[in-house]
């Protein structure tokens, strides 16, 4: 496979592990405005936007603001950060990518402060990124390019948008990197339709010629 300067990744579902974390995180949140999940919605609700996904299950316009603050607080419970582990391919490629010098990234649509934590509960160092953009940061989210581009703005990146790859599990990831005009992959961790899409299924497959 091509290598790139500069390697950005979502973190849920493409670094991380974080389905057992998002399920309690989801369910306890919806069940606070009277909404009862199950596990299968557990994907897709962490593929949209809050707002998209509260209003496609119908939850009360009125505690929309309750259902945010109960997110924010089991998202960032000591509780979600155990249950969040990293993909063992994803640790492989950070040893490989530190030996060799390798730029990464992580622009994600959860907060840079549950990433940091995720880091620090896994014993590895907040600076093995060179940048991460969460959504506290960015206001316009995927696929909107906004994100990846204040990633590249952090950096003070010059070179080429062809030097650059943005890695994600889902079909809004990959959109966001084309209307950025980077390079799209999506890493298939499930048995999603993958047709038309630029796929890889390890994390290590980026680095492999």
């Amino acid at each position: 496979m091509e290598r790139y300067k500069l390697y950005l990744f979502d973190f849920d579902g493409t670094l991380a592990d974080s389905f057992e974390a998002l399920a309690m995180v989801f369910r306890r949140s919806f069940e606070a405005v009277g909404i009862k999940i199950k596990d299968e919605d557990v994907s897709w609700l962490s593929r949209v936007p809050l707002d998209e996904s509260y209003a496609k299950l119908g939850a009360p316009e009125d505690k929309a603001d309750l259902f945010i603050e109960k997110i924010k607080y089991y998202l960032h419970s000591e509780e979600s950060v155990k249950l969040t582990k990293f993909f063992p391919d994803a640790l492989d490629f950070f040893e490989r990518a530190t030996k060799e010098g390798i730029k990464m990234g992580v622009v994600t649509s959860n907060e840079k402060r549950h990433v940091y934590d995720v880091l620090e509960n896994a014993g590895l160092p907040i600076d093995i990124f060179d940048v991460i953009v969460g959504s506290d940061e960015c206001l316009e989210f995927k696929p909107k390019p906004d994100s990846v581009l204040m990633a590249l703005d952090k950096l003070d990146y010059k070179g080429s948008l062809d030097d650059v790859v943005y890695v994600g599990d889902s079909h809004n990831d990959y959109q966001c990197a084309i209307n950025a005009k980077v390079n799209p992959i999506l890493i298939v961790r499930d048995g999603r339709d993958t047709t038309g899409f630029n796929t890889i299924y390890k994390l290590t497959e980026l680095l492999d010629f």
